[in-house]
This record gives structure tokens, C-alpha cells and sequence, in this order.
């Protein structure tokens, strides 16, 4: 095991193609970080970098201790398991995985102890003779991470490897990774662009836009408390509502007017106590308002729907679509300004083509300045810092 730094590292490609910029990121003896954005976010290449597949344009990387920036792959003692598995097709699973073993002219009574343990920690010591052709996609995914273990490495790298695998199938390889990764407490690096995928395995989840990390905070935090809507909006199933608007004190209590885009005036909704503080420094100022698709509940007529409307946590919405969940539906619904999705209870009761009223649970809003990649208000202050600031690297042992 080892501890992971990358110091200000820079990677442009021919074109002055600036792929990851300034990337700052230390990474824990033995913890599982996850890398996680759309495509084009720099994800893969920062790994690429720390695997020493890709040449770095500035900056350090260090593993436990000693800068690799020029050190060939095979002698940073990591491993790294691919998309595509990379397994050798004429080789069974025993010589697939005590290949690399036997170039290093490791004895052969320890390459036999290694590869069937590490075949007993993934359930594939019935498969040891078999060739991958004769595997499931799940199986030689394993054979893959098997492949890895046997050599012991400081690290695991990992590109995206369940991305080949149906729906059920990565659901249930993801357990053993993290039943895996608890047992061998192996420095991990994970690269995916689902962000299920990524909150579910960190320890740490780091978010990457534009060649940036955006934020690199427990999976807790990063839903919780995102550093900016880019965050907000980028974790989170379905989506998280973004409704632009302005700040209007009255009776010095803060509110969020939505932003009208026709002649009919927006709604408005009271800022919880918790934020009013924060809020009312913007007062005047145009802000946007994120509120989780489970945030609203349908308020029931009476003194429920009465109370939400005098506590101006009530939005009026037009139900466009219902899709049912089981125990939850989603449903796409609009104001007059903004498009919402709305999880809320299969007991609720809403139906297509009509307007309703629903209870905005405004503990749980958040409050983003204008932009992509506007700064989140309330929790800027306590926000884990994306670690942008130089990490002094170790000198070459």
C-alpha cells in the first residue's frame, strides 16, 4: 500500500489541447478514490498519468514517496485493470493470471500460492483452467482484478472496468469490489463516469469538469453540500432542479423570486432560517436556486396545503408525466418558467394534464451564483476543498 500525490500536474496534447489543468490530489494509504465525469473531463488521462501510460506536461506524481514522472510503468509497482479486460486469449485463467509473475522469475511454489488465493478471494478457483472465451463478461472481469492481485502492487488502477457489464451484472461486481477493496485495503484509483457507480465505492469521490477537479469530498458531502452547481447538478438521480431567480429581503426576511421568462409573474419561496443569513447578503442579486427531485411532497388539501402556502414553501406545477417506480414515481412536471422532476411517494396521488400545488422542503435547498460553475452560497464555507493548492511532492528516493 501507498500514498498517492499528484502536485499541480498538467497534461496538453499536440494543438495546445489542454486535457487536465493544474490537478492537485492526495490520496490516502489504502483509500478508494474514485475520479468520476462526463466524457472529455480528464479523468482517464489523469489516470493514464499516475499509471505512466501518458508523458505529464507539469507538475509531480509521487507514489509512496518517490516522484514516477520518469519511471517506466512496469516499475511503479501499480496495476491496472482495463475496460476491455486485456485478458491473453490462448492462455487459461491460472496462466492469464501467473503471467506477470513469471517474468519477474518469481519461484513457482510462490506464483502458485498467489494465484489461487487471490482465485479464492474472487470465487474463481473453479474457472482456473478454463480459457476467457469459455467466461461470462463478469467472470473475466474478475479474472482481470485476479490478474492484479497476484502481483501485490502498492496500487490499483482502475478504467472504467464494469462499463462492459448488463445493468444487474454491475451492480453485483460492484459489491465485490468494495467487499474486495475492505479485505486488501490496497491504495485504489476508479475512473467512471456513473456517478451511482462512484458514490456507492469511495471513500472520497472526485468530481472533474473541463480538465478541473470541481470537488473532492465524501460521497456524503458531495451530495450533500456541493461545491458548485456543476457538483450539485452532476450528482444526484434524477437530476437536481435548477430555477433561476433573484434574492428580495421583505420584512428583512429573505425569499427567492423565480425569474419570469413571459409576462406571468414567477413564484416565490421563503429561504429556510438555517440559510437566511447567508442569503440576505445577496439581496437584490440573482442567484440559482437547486432543489432536489426529492425534496417536494404533494401538499394535500386543507390545513396541509394550507400551511405550505402561508409558509411560502408551495410551488404551483403543471404535471406533464407520470412514470411509476414501484414504492416512488418520478414526475415532469413545469411552472411557468421552469421545467422540475419530482420524486415523490406511489401513494401521492397526481395525475397527467393537471396543475397542483406541492410542499417544497426548503432545509434541503441549495443556493448556486449565476454560472456553470457558480459556487454554492450556504456551504461554501464548509465545503471540502477541491485541493487546488500545491502539495509539495517528496524527493526522488
Amino acid at each position: 500500500m501507498a500514498e498517492v500525490v499528484l502536485d499541480r500536474v498538467r497534461k496538453v496534447y499536440p494543438g495546445n489541447v489542454e486535457a487536465v489543468r493544474d490537478v492537485s490530489l492526495r490520496i490516502g494509504d489504502g483509500e478508494f478514490v474514485v475520479l468520476v465525469g462526463a466524457s472529455g473531463c480528464g479523468k482517464s488521462t489523469t489516470l493514464r498519468m499516475v499509471a505512466g501510460l501518458e508523458d505529464i506536461t507539469a507538475g509531480a506524481i509521487s507514489i509512496d514517496g518517490r516522484v514516477v514522472n520518469d519511471v517506466h510503468p512496469k516499475d511503479r509497482d501499480i496495476a491496472m485493470v482495463f475496460q476491455n479486460y486485456a485478458l491473453y486469449p490462448h492462455m487459461s485463467v491460472y496462466k492469464n493470471m501467473a503471467f506477470a509473475l513469471q517474468l519477474r522469475k518469481i519461484p513457482k511454489t510462490e506464483i502458485d500460492r498467489r494465484v489461487r488465493e487471490a482465485a479464492e478471494i474472487l470465487g474463481i478457483t473453479p474457472f482456473l483452467d478454463r480459457k476467457p472465451k469459455a467466461l461470462s463478461g463478469g467472470q473475466r472481469q474478475r479474472v482481470a482484478v485476479g490478474r492484479c492481485i497476484v502481483r501485490e502492487p502498492k496500487a490499483f488502477l482502475f478504467d472504467e472496468p464494469l462499463s462492459n457489464l448488463d445493468a444487474k451484472l454491475r451492480v453485483t461486481t460492484r459489491a465485490e469490489l468494495k467487499a474486495l477493496h475492505m479485505r486488501l485495503k490496497t491504495t485504489t484509483i476508479y475512473v467512471t463516469h456513473d456517478q451511482e457507480e462512484a458514490m456507492t465505492l469511495g471513500d472520497r469521490v472526485v468530481i472533474m469538469a473541463n480538465g478541473v477537479i470541481q470537488q473532492a469530498a465524501s460521497p456524503f458531502d458531495v451530495y450533500q453540500r456541493p461545491a458548485n452547481r456543476f457538483v450539485g447538478s452532476f450528482i444526484g438521480t434524477p437530476p437536481m432542479n435548477l430555477l433561476e431567480g433573484t434574492i428580495e429581503l421583505v420584512s428583512g426576511s429573505p425569499y427567492f423570486v423565480e425569474k419570469a421568462q413571459s409576462e406571468k409573474p414567477g413564484q416565490r419561496l421563503r429561504v429556510d432560517k438555517a440559510h437566511a443569513e447567508a442569503l440576505a447578503a445577496y439581496d437584490g442579486r440573482e442567484v440559482t436556486l437547486g432543489l432536489r427531485p426529492q425534496s417536494f411532497q404533494q401538499a394535500a388539501f386543507g390545513e396541509a396545503l394550507s400551511q405550505a402556502i402561508s409558509d411560502d414553501a408551495a410551488l404551483r406545477l403543471f404535471v406533464r408525466v407520470v412514470e411509476p417506480l414501484g414504492e416512488d414515481m418520478d414526475v415532469t412536471s413545469h411552472t411557468d418558467h421552469h421545467n422540475l422532476i419530482l420524486r415523490i411517494g406511489a401513494h401521492q396521488h397526481l395525475s397527467v394534464q393537471e396543475t397542483t400545488t406541492v410542499r417544497v422542503d426548503m432545509t434541503r435547498a441549495h443556493y448556486f451564483e449565476p454560472g456553470e460553475f457558480g459556487v454554492n452560497i450556504v456551504h461554501r464555507a464548509g465545503v471540502a476543498e477541491a485541493e487546488h493548492t500545491r502539495i509539495e511532492a517528496q524527493p526522488t528516493a
